[in-house]
C-alpha cells in the first residue's frame, strides 16, 4: 500500500495537555501507529496560547496549533451565549470558532501537500466545516455521544442542547462515522443522530514507561479510581459504595486521580466520607508515567461508568496487568469479563459495586495476571488491525 496522507483535526492534543484525557491519548496512539508503518498523519489542534509554535514536530509527527476564528459574530455570540445560555465548553461560539479556524488551515495546508483522508472528532465539533472533497473522504471519530454524556452528568438548558446539536450536525455532515465502542455506536442509532455508525477500535499500544517509583507517602494497599472525576464516570456511585466497605473495612484505601468534569464534583464525593475522608488520597491529575507506576501498584482499578466510549482508563489498567471493578454496560462490558480479568456490576449500584471491591481488599477475588486481555475485542486492538481497519474505512468513502 502506497503512504497515505491523513489530517486529524481535534481540539485537544497531548502537546496542550500533559495529563491528556482519551481523545489526546488516542490521537497519539493513532499517529504513531500509522507512521510506524509508512503513513504521513498530520494532526491540527485548537490554539490555546501564545507560547507554542504554530508547528510543532511530536516524535515525528507534524502537528500545527490553529487560532480560532473570533469575527465580531462569534465574540457577539459569546457574550449573548455569558449572559443567557451559560453553556459548557465555551458554548457554540467556541465550537464554530474552533471549526472554522481548523478548516482553513486544512484547506491551506491540503494545497501545499494533499490528504487522502480527513478524519475529524465530534469533540468541539472539530470538523463542521470541512468541505466536501471528492477523493477525500471526511470521517468522523466518536469520542462520546454529547447528549448521553450531559444526561449522564445531570446537565440540562439551552446551552447544553446547542452544544449537542452542533456535534450531531457534524456528525451528519461527514462522510463516515464511527465510534470505538458497539454501546456508542448503538446509541446513535436509536437516537437518531446517525444511523450508519461503524465500530472501529482504537490501538493499545504503551507509549511511556512507568516511573521506577511512585510518591512517596502512598499506602501499601490501595485500589484505584482515575480518568474523568464525575456522575457519568460513576464518581459519585463509587464514592457511596466507600461509604458501605468501610462499614466493613475500616482501613480501606484509595487513590483517585485526573481531573473533575465540574468543578465540586470530588468535592461532593469527599463530604460523603466524613471520618473516613483521609482513607481516599486525591492525587488531581497525574502525568502518564507517575500515573501508570500508581496504576501498576494497584490491586484493582474501580472504573464504574454510566456512559463510556471504550474508555482508556480501562485499556490502560488491562494493558498493565490490573483488573477493572465496572459496569456491566456502558461499553466496559466490551472489555471486562467478570471472573477473567475483573468484576462487572449492574450500572449505579454502589451495594453490589461495595461488595466486589471488599472482595478484592480481603482476596477473596483472583486472576489471571498475564492473561487479562483475552476476549476478541483485544485482537482489534492490536495497532496493526486497528491502523488496517481505519484505513479499510475511510477506502468506503473513496468514490
Amino acid at each position: 500500500m502506497n503512504a497515505l496522507r491523513i489530517a486529524f483535526l481535534t481540539n485537544e492534543f497531548v502537546i496542550e495537555y500533559m495529563t491528556s484525557g482519551g481523545l489526546g491519548n488516542y490521537l497519539s496512539r493513532i499517529t504513531q501507529a500509522l507512521k510506524s508503518i509508512g503513513h504521513e498523519p498530520e494532526v491540527f489542534v485548537r490554539r490555546l496560547g501564545s507560547e507554542i509554535p504554530d508547528v510543532v514536530d511530536y516524535n515525528g509527527i507534524r502537528v500545527e496549533h490553529v487560532a480560532a476564528a473570533n469575527n465580531l459574530p462569534l465574540r457577539l455570540l459569546a457574550r449573548f451565549d455569558k449572559q443567557y445560555l451559560h453553556s459548557p465548553f465555551g458554548g457554540p461560539a467556541n465550537y464554530i470558532g474552533t471549526a472554522l479556524g481548523l478548516a482553513r488551515a486544512l484547506e491551506r495546508r491540503h494545497k501545499e501537500r494533499p490528504f487522502d483522508f480527513v478524519q475529524s472528532t465530534n469533540c468541539g465539533a472539530s470538523g463542521l466545516f470541512v468541505r466536501n472533497a471528492q477523493k477525500r473522504p471526511h470521517i468522523i471519530r466518536l469520542s462520546s455521544h454529547r447528549g448521553l454524556w450531559f444526561q449522564a452528568d445531570g446537565q440540562r438548558g439551552l446551552g447544553v442542547k446547542s452544544i449537542s446539536w452542533l456535534e450531531r450536525k457534524c456528525l451528519r455532515r461527514a462522510d463516515i462515522a464511527y465510534a470505538p465502542s458497539r454501546f456508542v455506536a448503538k446509541h446513535c442509532r436509536q437516537s437518531g443522530w446517525r444511523k450508519d455508525v461503524h465500530v472501529v477500535r482504537p490501538p493499545m499500544l504503551e507509549e511511556t514507561d512507568a516511573a521506577d517509583e511512585v510518591p512517596a507517602g502512598l499506602p501499601s494497599r490501595y485500589l484505584i479510581h482515575f480518568g474523568q472525576i464525575g456522575p457519568r464516570k460513576g464518581s459519585d456511585v463509587l464514592a457511596r459504595a466507600l461509604c458501605h466497605v468501610w462499614q466493613q473495612e475500616p482501613d480501606f484505601k484509595m487513590i483517585w486521580a485526573g481531573r473533575v468534569v465540574r468543578p465540586g464534583d470530588y468535592e461532593h464525593c469527599h463530604l460523603m466520607w466524613g471520618e473516613h475522608a483521609p482513607n481516599v488520597i486525591w492525587m488531581g491529575a497525574v502525568r502518564k508515567e507517575l500515573l501508570y507506576a500508581i496504576l501498576k501498584n494497584s490491586l484493582a482499578a474501580v472504573l464504574p461508568s454510566r456512559a463510556d466510549n471504550l474508555p482508556n482508563t480501562v485499556i490502560e489498567s488491562l494493558m498493565l496487568g490490573v483488573p477493572v471493578i465496572g459496569s456491566n454496560g456502558a461499553s466496559i462490558d466490551e472489555l471486562v469479563q467478570s471472573g477473567i480479568n475483573g468484576e462487572l456490576v449492574p450500572v449505579g449500584d454502589d451495594a453490589r459495586l461495595a461488595d466486589a471491591m471488599i472482595k478484592v481488599w480481603r482476596g477473596e477475588l483472583e486472576w489471571d495476571a498475564t492473561n487479562l486481555c483475552p476476549s476478541s475485542v483485544f485482537s482489534e486492538l492490536d495497532p496493526g488491525t486497528a491502523v488496517k481497519n481505519l484505513i479499510n474505512l475511510a477506502y468506503q468513502g473513496v468514490k
